[in-house]
């Protein structure tokens, strides 16, 4: 359910490459904004701040419209999630089209 209550702005899907980034930097404020145990939360924000401005630095203009690689270092069945009503597959803050999930 944690995935459910992300702003869609966090959760794609995403065109591009900076796109993907910028919802990152996002996520890592918000979380920065509540976490507990976030030592200081100032300090992170601006790092996300930093970083945020540093995406175009960062991006391979070759790669910004894909073609993207489906990858998780924990990718699990746990870390799937399943629409049944559309098809759609998401994990993580990809979303993977429903064709990929329709049998030819």
């Amino acid at each position: 359910m944690a995935f459910k209550s992300l702003e869609s702005s966090y959760r794609g899907p995403f065109s591009t490459v900076s796109e993907f980034y910028h919802a990152s930097c996002l996520l890592g404020k918000a979380h920065a904004r509540t976490d507990p145990k976030e030592e200081s939360p100032e300090q992170a924000i601006e790092d996300f701040e930093t970083l945020n401005k540093m995406i175009p630095k960062l991006r391979i203009d070759e790669y910004e419209n894909g073609p993207f690689v489906l990858f998780h270092n924990d990718l699990t069945v746990q870390n799937i999630l399943v629409s049944i009503s559309s098809k759609n597959l998401s994990f993580c803050q990809i979303t993977v089209l429903s064709s990929i999930l329709t049998p030819a």
